[in-house]
């Protein structure tokens, strides 16, 4: 909105800009801050907008470039899509967006997922589609001491009958997964699984809390408690979106880990966050 003053030196007009503050983006780390690490097609906070997201490479001449978040929080599908034109993009990069360095790396074209345009209506996704698609890390050795929440947003596809993780701990395997019967979750942190009820082919959230007993899934913002025991999540290397011989066949579109046990409401906010946000 733009003001224009009369008076000022001389009687000349002094033109006044100002500027209606309209909504702003909220992400992750908004809702609650300090991820250890977070991975995503949208900015993990609106502090973190404008910075990288992944990177992509064309399958026609294996040409990459790094992608950008914009002002608005949103995945730079325009610079995408017509790097992509003609051919198909995979992300063979995602960076960690907390600026703590544990970004995710496959250097295997075949292995890296599809980047999707209008996935989920106007927004994109990775699509895991390949018998061995997965995006993996193995030399960070970052750890997370208990207590520790995992969140996701992913659909499984196919693959009804396979346990396959959507982000883990390989060292003890703890971790959020698709389990090995249809429409069904878990979480693993070393003692008693927590299943979850989730049909396939539709989109999901979920916050895992790691907490001992105190443990909790969240299974689009309703809760679940459970005896899950453990200890760190460990130092050999992480994965997102299956490791051999079990890998995803659907999408996923953010993934993280904070070095912290959600209590209910937060868990809750990030649940309408992100439910808001991709629009399911």
């Amino acid at each position: 909105m733009r003001t224009l003053t009369n008076g000022g030196v001389g009687g000349q007009g002094i033109l006044v800009i100002t500027y209606s503050p309209g909504s702003s983006y909220s992400g992750p780390g908004d809702i609650v801050s300090s991820a250890t690490a977070w991975w995503g097609l949208r900015a993990y906070s609106l502090a973190k907008a404008g910075t990288k997201a992944a990177q992509i490479c064309r399958t026609s001449d294996s040409a990459c470039i790094d992608v950008y978040t914009l002002a608005n929080g949103n995945f730079d599908t325009g610079y995408a899509s017509a790097f992509c034109s003609g051919t198909t993009c995979r992300v063979a990069i995602l960076y960690d967006q907390t600026g703590n360095g544990h970004d995710a790396v496959d250097s295997t074209g075949s292995q890296q997922p599809v980047l999707t345009f209008n996935c989920i209506g106007s927004l994109p996704c990775m699509t895991f589609n390949s018998a061995n698609s997965t995006l993996l890390y193995n030399n960070d050795g970052f750890t997370v001491p208990q207590p520790y929440t995992m969140s996701s947003v992913a659909e499984r596809t196919a693959n009804f009958t396979t346990e396959v993780p959507l982000l883990q701990d390989g060292t003890n395997v703890y971790g959020i997964y698709f389990d090995s019967v249809a429409n069904s979750w878990l979480m693993y942190g070393g003692g008693t699984p927590l299943e979850m009820s989730a049909s396939d082919s539709a989109f999901h959230t979920i916050e895992a809390v790691f907490n001992g007993a105190s443990s909790e899934g969240y299974l689009d913002g309703s809760g679940t408690g459970t005896s899950q025991v453990g200890s760190s999540f460990g130092t050999g290397g992480l994965s997102i979106g299956g490791t051999w011989p079990t890998y995803l066949k659907g999408i996923i579109i953010e993934e993280g880990i904070w070095g912290s046990g959600f209590n209910a409401t937060q868990a809750g906010n990030m649940n309408t966050n992100q439910h808001s946000y991709w629009g399911f």
